[in-house]
């Protein structure tokens, strides 16, 4: 049925609008670049780690205001401070750059670069807009502690930024990992799963996020896997 008035215009027109941007068979005529045929994978990880860390500390020193404080839920009271998690906490460093190119088929390779530096362009941009921390100075760690947990521990508190914490970017990018490593190697899911709930859990027991971030994260790497699934194409 035509629109009849002015404001049915503006809706028919902004409809029309949606559906030519995010109609499949649209994207699928505008597929982004291939990557892996321009760059090999060791350029490609060097390029992400390089925009990562360029982002993730230019966000801590230039944000829209004061960072506020991380509210804390009854799982963070129940999970108390274990420094011995840094362990697991710094494989979401590596494992996802290292993996990919070993684990995925070419299409999902580049489909998880892609998803990667959205999830990195996404969260600079929360970080900026909405700065957040969590007091990390209330969870000291105790003298008797093992001594290498104390060199990483110390170190990842005096290298981490402390407000850039909603949404976690550990947990976004681990859940990013399990669900490409389900959709390309279904085989390798459930250590890859396995990896993912272990990074949340350390994440929680080391106290450099809160319950929220973690959740928040969660969501952050399901929206953009849906959304590189479904919606995105790239060339082969």
């Amino acid at each position: 049925m035509p629109p009849n008035t002015e404001i049915d215009h503006i809706k028919y027109f902004f409809k029309k609008t949606y559906v030519k941007i995010f109609s499949m068979n649209i994207l699928k005529n505008y597929p982004l670049p291939s990557l892996l045929t321009r760059f090999s994978r060791i350029k490609i990880s060097f390029l992400i780690i390089t925009l990562f860390f360029s982002l993730y500390y230019l966000s801590s020193f230039y944000s829209l205001g004061e960072p506020q404080l991380v509210p804390k839920t009854f799982f963070d009271e129940l999970l108390h401070f274990n420094p011995h998690w840094i362990f697991v906490y710094l494989t979401s460093y590596v494992v996802p750059l290292t993996c990919f190119s070993n684990v995925f088929k070419k299409n999902s390779t580049e489909r998880f670069i892609y998803s990667f530096i959205i999830l990195i362009l996404t969260t600079s941009i929360i970080f900026f807009i909405f700065p957040t921390y969590v007091p990390r100075e209330n969870y000291p760690m105790t003298e008797n502690e093992f001594f290498l947990t104390q060199i990483f521990m110390n170190m990842m508190r005096s290298t981490d930024v402390a407000t850039n914490c909603f949404p976690s970017f550990h947990v976004s990018s681990g859940v990013l990992f399990s669900f490409f490593t389900l959709h390309s190697q279904w085989k390798y899911w459930p250590m890859s799963f396995l990896w993912s709930f272990l990074v949340i859990l350390s994440t929680l027991y080391t106290k450099q996020h809160y319950a929220i971030d973690c959740f928040g994260g969660a969501i952050l790497g399901t929206v953009v896997y849906l959304i590189i699934f479904r919606k995105i194409y790239v060339k082969s």
